[in-house]
């Protein structure tokens, strides 16, 4: 290859050598004994550069990787992997499967784990099977991340029985690293670049663990061996650490074939160096090794090192190397012009941009893909800066962070900001290496440029469109399974249906999905009779809304009230979507008001309304209450009636019920009114109505305080379920398509439907308690006509309706078609009309087009006759004359 020496400057070498060794045998052993010693001193700079190499990959590919940097970032600012480590989302949340898959296939990783505070799998993105719900307690990585250090661990998985790297990041409860750890993320890597790492030493190399077991070696048989010495206890304890699989489960081990801590070895008969390098892994037991062993045989043959006539035999030897060494040079420098010659033919034809500067970061050349991405030539920049790129919008941290790699003799990779020599901004992802002499000291800088600013606004358009496509899905989600009971058919069968549905029918997901709809039905009888008086309605694309008795899944039924719309599914012949609520307990309300109502006459006539008289100069109170199993009244006497009222008092509303009555003793009020709940003797709690007079002596303060308690808990649960019951009425006004409006007697808002909302664009909370007369946005002849209609419609039992022009919230004035119906009883409190508005200017274009058209038809009938009159009257014309 080009970039390769060819054989024949290596085999003249050879012949020289020989040569010299014909010439001076006894000097050249001599010459070979001291060449071979500087062959051990370069194999030694050789052997450290490699393993400091190696140790500089591994590092760069675990501690340094970008793998432990985004789960550190995840940790800190997943938002979804916080809620799913504390529980709310579930094992293997969709969402949250998603996330960790997109970290799996961006790291090319074995799997991404989700670790709770117990050491437990709540998720795990893998292509193989999953371990979630498996403890990982045990192992030291979640405990260094638990204890909130990032950390890379080596092991054998306890369910895969394979090596693996490990890298885990706590995951904090804020945004920053001193919070509180919620659980770990881990990143399971392939250890097979472990293993290819190794595998460039080109010699044999191993990684120890810190208790000395080699998790990794080039050479297969001293996988998993021991340091010496082995002893029982010592093996017991790696045992007790699981990291190694079932490799000491039978309590023996194996032993490598040499001694860790000392400088040299004998391996099978042949001495080997040995270099050694430790990796900071943060693992508690402490540092791993990373040991590289170099056959030195064949450097330090035995060989007869002194000799007669050493002197000439030194002298030949020396005259020999010297011009074997000089063509040697010769050879190296042509093969040296080769390859600059082939790396400059290579940057110069480079896509990218390549800047070379001096130490002091002076640029000395730059290829022509330099000048196609920034617009500058090599003449123009030669002996500036790159700083002349700068657009002043890279971050402070970017650049701290390019100089303390440099600095420190590293390569640096990120982005930069910069602007081309036409003013344009772009990223420019960046490669910038240090070059060092041979002592380390930098001598120059080679930079790599790459403009990604297409790449990066992809990868934000994805993202953006990403985050939008999520929170959708997440806003019909919660909107779907917090609905009222909702069911999708399709042709009979469910389809898909939310919690509520479930818990109304008393099935679960698996029992209700692809179950017949008849299944809710006494007898498919009833089903079918039910399906032809709906199925025709929502074939034509009409609302549908019907009154039910239904059946749950164990039998019991259930009053139901059914609306549905037809919708259209891809292969179905008629679907629909059905909201069904239960109305059994509505029914049941009805007749347990009643019910309430009743019982509350037989307390009042049976004495269940509790008298107090208090006397506040001296504190004394007397209750008169009828008692349950007793007969007659049953009087109580208090001597401090504060604290009697407070021990009666609910805790809910002692000291607000106290605060209250204090107010009104001490100030000018002569009566108190309030309701609070009072606990029985019994223990139970019930809604009592205060009704007190405050009788004052001639200075106006309080002296005596008389009234009764009645029992008014019924109907504070009849209020709660008329609260429940006009809630859903507001919610079904508000379903229906058609804007809605309903007023008081006195013509003013009492409430409007989101359609209304929505077509004239205003807001209800604007209007509420207000008259048409405030809506300035039409005009004030057509208002006081919609004022005065109020009153008309209250006048008699028919609808007033009229076709009236309106502005709508589009800015279009709509034809439309305009009811107004009275309700409630002629002069009550619930007296007032409801109003209904339907957009008829697509009616009213086409009956102007119908009648259009009917004037020309008669025009052209009209023509018709008058031509044929004229020509009988010319044909008679020309036949009589």
């Amino acid at each position: 290859m080009l970039m390769q020496e060819t054989p024949s400057p290596r085999t003249s070498w050879v012949r020289g050598v020989l040569v010299v060794l014909v010439l001076a045998v006894l000097s050249a052993m001599v010459a070979v004994e001291l060449r071979q010693q500087h062959l051990l001193g370069e194999r030694q700079a050789q052997r450290s550069a490699v393993i400091d190499g190696l140790a500089k990959s591994l590092i760069e590919q675990t501690m340094q990787s970008e793998v432990l940097g985004a789960v550190s970032v995840m940790g800190l600012t997943s938002h979804l992997l916080k809620q799913a480590v504390l529980g709310q989302l579930g094992r293997d949340a969709p969402a949250v499967l998603a996330l960790l898959g997109a970290a799996r296939d961006r790291f090319g990783a074995q799997g991404v784990y989700l670790i709770n505070t117990d050491g437990t799998i709540v998720a795990h993105a893998t292509a193989g099977p999953s371990s979630t719900g498996q403890n990982v307690g045990f192992r030291p990585y979640f405990h260094q991340a638990l204890a909130g250090r990032s950390n890379v661990y080596a092991a054998v998985g306890a369910f895969s029985h394979e090596r693996g790297l490990y890298v885990a990041a706590p995951l904090h409860a804020g945004s920053s690293s001193p919070s509180p750890v919620l659980g770990v993320v881990m990143v399971k890597l392939p250890f097979a670049q472990v293993d290819a790492l190794l595998a460039r030493a080109g010699m044999p190399a191993l990684l120890l663990s810190p208790q000395g077991v080699a998790i990794a070696s080039t050479r297969t048989e001293w996988l998993y061996a021991m340091t010496p010495p082995l002893e029982q206890r010592r093996i017991d304890g790696i045992k007790a650490l699981r990291q190694f699989g079932r490799q000491f489960d039978n309590g023996v081990a194996s032993a490598l074939p040499f001694d860790a801590t000392q400088p040299e070895v004998l391996i099978d008969g042949a001495p080997h160096a040995l270099e050694q390098r430790s990796i900071d892994w943060h693992d508690p037991a402490g540092a791993w090794s990373l040991v590289l062993l170099d056959d030195v045989s064949a450097l330090m043959p035995w060989a007869q090192r002194t000799g007669l006539g050493g002197a000439v035999g030194v002298l030949v030897l020396l005259l020999g190397l010297l011009v074997l060494e000089l063509l040697r040079n010769r050879q190296r420098m042509a093969a040296t012009q080769q390859r600059l010659q082939v790396l400059g033919a290579a940057l110069q034809s480079s896509p990218m941009a390549v800047v070379v500067t001096n130490a002091q970061g002076i640029i000395e050349w730059v290829n022509p893909g330099f000048e196609a991405t920034t617009g500058y030539g090599l003449n123009e920049v030669r002996g500036a800066k790159p700083g002349l790129l700068a657009s002043g919008k890279t971050g402070v941290e970017t650049y701290n962070a390019m100089w303390s790699h440099l600095v420190s003799g590293r390569a640096w990779k990120g982005v930069f900001i910069n602007r081309r020599k036409d003013g344009t901004e772009y990223h420019a992802e960046s490669t910038l290496t240090p070059v060092l002499s041979s002592h380390g000291v930098r001598i120059g800088m080679v930079g790599l440029h790459q403009d990604v600013s297409a790449r990066m606004q992809e990868q934000q358009e994805l993202q953006r469109s990403e985050r939008r496509l999520r929170e959708l899905l997440e806003q019909q989600k919660a909107i779907f399974d917090n609905a009222p009971p909702v069911l999708l058919t399709a042709d009979g069968v469910m389809r898909m249906f939310n919690p509520a549905f479930a818990a109304l029918v008393g099935g679960t997901a698996q029992q209700l999905h692809d179950e017949r709809v008849s299944c809710l039905f006494a007898s498919l009888e009833e089903h079918a009779a039910f399906a032809a008086r709906v199925a025709p309605r929502l074939v034509a694309g009409e609302q549908v809304r019907e009154d039910w008795t239904l059946r749950r899944l164990d039998g019991s039924p259930f009053e139901a009230r059914i609306s549905a719309s037809a919708v259209h599914i891809e292969g179905a012949s008629l679907a629909a979507m059905w909201v069904i609520e239960d109305v059994t307990e509505v029914h049941r309300a009805e007749v347990a008001t009643q019910q309430a109502r009743e019982r509350l006459e037989l307390a009042q006539e049976a004495g269940k309304i509790g008298v107090f008289d208090v006397n506040l100069r001296t504190g004394r109170s007397v209750w008169i209450s009828k008692q349950a199993g007793h007969q007659g009244l049953r009087e109580r006497v208090f001597d401090d009636w504060r604290t009697a009222w407070a021990q009666r008092l609910d805790a809910r509303d002692c000291s607000t019920a106290l605060a209250r009555m204090d107010a009104a003793l001490q100030g000018s009020d002569t009566s108190l009114r309030d309701t609070w709940r009072l606990v029985r003797p019994d223990g139970t709690v019930r809604w009592f109505e205060c009704s007190a007079r405050i009788l004052r002596n001639a200075q106006g303060q309080a002296e005596r305080m008389v009234g009764v308690n009645v029992d008014i808990d019924a109907y504070k649960q009849l209020e709660a379920r008329v609260a429940a019951q006009l809630q859903f009425q507001q919610v079904l006004i508000d379903t229906i398509s058609i804007p809605i409006v309903y007023k008081d007697a006195q013509g003013r808002y009492l409430g409007f439907n989101r359609a209304y909302e929505t077509t004239f664009g205003i807001r209800r909370e604007d209007y509420l308690g207000k008259t048409v007369l405030d809506r300035d946005f039409i005009e004030p002849d057509q208002r006081q006509l919609f004022q005065d209609d109020v009153q008309l419609a209250l006048q008699g039992p028919e609808a007033v309706h009229r076709e009236v022009d309106l502005p709508y919230a589009d800015g279009v004035v709509h034809r439309t078609l305009y009811w107004l119906q009275r309700f409630g009883e002629p002069g009550s409190e619930m007296e007032g009309v409801i109003g209904t508005f339907v957009d008829i200017s697509d009616r009213q274009r086409i009956e102007q087009d119908l009648r259009r058209a009917k004037e020309l038809a008669e025009e052209a009938a009209t023509l018709k006759s008058n031509f044929l009159a004229n020509m009988s009257h010319e044909i008679r014309t020309v036949v009589s004359g």
